[in-house]
């Protein structure tokens, strides 16, 4: 049973029925009908002795009180945003959320991360990290004025990481801009800036960087005096895929200086690769 009126006047019509009074007084007492006082005898009857107790009224009276406070808010968020609306001219105080989520998401492209931004944008950086998914379908004209400001001023600039850091913070800008890529966010540089709150725009095609081909990946090894050890963690090949593979395009020198790098006390570890049989 649902009782919406005070257990404290529940107690006390339920003393007056105990003392003798009928149904009819019980009502006037607590102020409902007769019926209603009846439907609380039998359902006390059927709850442990003494329904309801001290306790049960105390912890009723907390929850009243918790969900005035809330009604309270509520009614004071409510004249807020009324006296914003009407300083703003009856301009509307939220907008949508899409070019402010295109603009994160293009600052975390960068390597921009959510606790570099929330200072900036003067909020936690997992508020941060809601905008830049989308998750809010408006945002308020103010929010999203703080963040095209962040935009303008860090469009242009990518984070580099310290060479000496904390151990978890290591490479943390290189990290974002991996996941970034991997969630498709496009650059800076792949918007138009009078496009960003278009819905109809979208990014430029070619924003997508290319990967790089084996060749590049060997030569680049090379010039960094890598050995063929690491030339095989990076392709994720073994070592004879990786040499039948150099002999088949011509690489042979290049494979022969990753293996005498690798092992540099072997006799003839300069030489070419032999001859595929």
């Amino acid at each position: 049973m649902k009782i919406r009126t005070s257990l404290a006047v529940v107690r006390a019509a339920l003393d007056a029925r105990a003392a003798g009074a009928s149904y009819v007084e019980m009502g006037r007492l607590a102020g409902v009908e007769c019926t209603t006082a009846r439907k609380w005898v039998l359902f006390a009857a059927t709850q442990p002795e003494g329904w309801p107790t001290p306790a049960d009224i105390a912890a009723q009276a907390a929850e009243d009180k918790a969900k005035a406070q809330k009604r309270a808010r509520n009614a004071a968020r409510a004249r807020s945003y009324a006296k914003r609306r009407y300083l703003a001219g009856g301009a509307p105080l939220m907008v949508s959320s899409l070019g402010t989520a295109r603009r994160l998401q293009a600052l975390a492209a960068l390597g921009w991360t959510t606790i570099d931004l929330a200072p900036l944008l003067g909020v936690s950086p997992s508020r941060v990290g809601h905008m830049t998914t989308g998750m809010y379908g408006q945002v308020f004209r103010s929010t999203a004025a703080r963040v095209a400001a962040v935009y303008d001023e860090l469009s242009m600039q990518v984070p580099v990481d310290p060479e000496e850091t904390q151990r978890y913070l290591v490479k943390v800008h290189e990290r974002q801009r991996k996941m970034a890529l991997a969630k498709g966010y496009a650059p800076p540089l792949a918007w138009d800036d009078d496009q960003l709150d278009d819905p109809k725009a979208r990014p430029a095609v070619e924003w997508r960087p290319r990967p790089p081909t084996r060749v590049e990946v060997l030569e680049e090894i090379d010039d960094e005096a890598g050995t063929v050890v690491d030339a095989c963690a990076r392709l994720k090949v073994s070592r004879k895929a990786l040499e039948r593979w150099c002999l088949r395009h011509g690489l042979n020198e290049l494979y022969s200086r990753l293996v005498a790098r690798a092992n540099p006390d072997r006799p003839g570890a300069s030489e070419h690769l032999r001859t595929a049989s």
